[in-house]
């Protein structure tokens, strides 16, 4: 079955690299260069005095800098997530595709660790400032909203193409419940349906085929189709039924036509002999042909035997000489 192309941008979604640790440690550190700024001012009669207060205030000066250096990256970090997060709706909007299990857990598994950073970097808000704190609770809104998006996807999907798609289930000569519409729509990389006898599984079966073919969506081609039915009878009524009702013909095949087939091909497509042929050419003309062709231990057997053979003698003559 194709699916819409992969895309990175589910892939990519970094989190933010937030060192908070390190922005604690530099708040420290300036409280303690303020403190120490009492000992200057006391010594302030001695020029030394004057000395201490100017490094005091030079290293403040410093890491008030690497502080708003490093909100500010921060800052962007939280923005970038959050534009990715923003790509990934905005790509399934487009794409207008069932989104796979593997892809839909992926990103809200990252989802959730980004929403963990958050709520981590909320509950040390004493140490940012309101502009800092604002994006940290807008981040988590944009979250909490994606996530709520995502996990209602696929549902909202197919309650739109049951709606769009309704001439496909009113030419079925049952009508389809809503079950079996659910079936005909979901579109995940493996799909499994679960029916007892008697219960329609040929006509969600075939109408699902008419769905892959008619849908605007990343339609399939009818030859990239196989139906696998157990009997032949079975084969047999799915194609007649397909082709009556939708003037639709696929593949349809039973499990041991279609293995059969499968062992009935041949493994390689092309001249075996005439391949082989060219390869042993190829090799004629590589230095040391004969060596690889001939083992020594060979060689050696066939010249002793060759003492008293003169016929192969001459022939061993024959074949060696363009080497002496």
């Amino acid at each position: 079955m194709q699916h819409y192309e992969k895309q990175d941008v589910y892939k990519d979604f970094l989190l933010p690299n937030i060192e908070s640790q390190r922005l604690e440690e530099i708040l420290s550190d300036i409280e303690k260069q303020k403190s120490f700024r009492i000992f200057g001012y006391i010594l302030i009669p001695i020029i030394i005095g004057f000395y201490i207060l100017k490094k005091l205030n030079d290293r403040i000066i410093i890491l008030t800098n690497n502080k708003n250096e490093l909100t500010k990256r921060f800052i962007n970090e939280l923005e970038t997530s959050n534009n990715q997060i923003k790509n990934i709706l905005n790509h399934l909007i487009y794409a207008d595709a069932y989104l796979v299990y593997s892809d839909r857990t992926g990103i809200l598994s990252k989802l959730e660790e980004y929403k963990i950073i958050l709520f981590s970097l909320k509950q040390e808000k004493e140490i940012f400032d309101k502009y800092f704190n604002d994006i940290v609770e807008s981040s988590i809104n944009e979250v909490n909203a994606s996530r709520i998006t995502i996990e209602n996807f696929n549902k909202n999907l197919i309650e739109r193409r049951k709606k769009e798609y309704d001439f496909l289930f009113q030419k079925s000569t049952a009508s389809l419940n809503n079950e079996q519409k659910n079936a005909i729509i979901t579109d995940d990389k493996h799909n499994l349906v679960v029916a007892g006898a008697g219960s329609g599984k040929t006509e969600v079966l075939i109408t699902r085929i008419a769905y892959l073919v008619e849908r605007k969506q990343e339609k399939i081609a009818p030859k990239r189709i196989l139906a696998l039915a157990f009997q032949k009878k079975a084969g047999k009524e799915i194609e007649d039924r397909l082709s009556k009702m939708f003037g639709i013909g696929v593949k349809i095949k039973t499990f041991h036509s279609f293995g059969y087939e499968i062992l009935s091909k041949p493994k390689l497509k092309f001249d075996t002999d005439e391949f082989i042929d060219e390869l042993y050419k190829k090799a004629e003309k590589e230095p040391g042909f004969q060596n690889k062709l001939l083992p020594t231990c060979c060689i050696l057997e066939m010249m002793r035997q060759s003492n008293s053979n003169p016929t192969l003698r001459r022939r061993m003559n024959d074949f060696f000489i363009c080497k002496i």
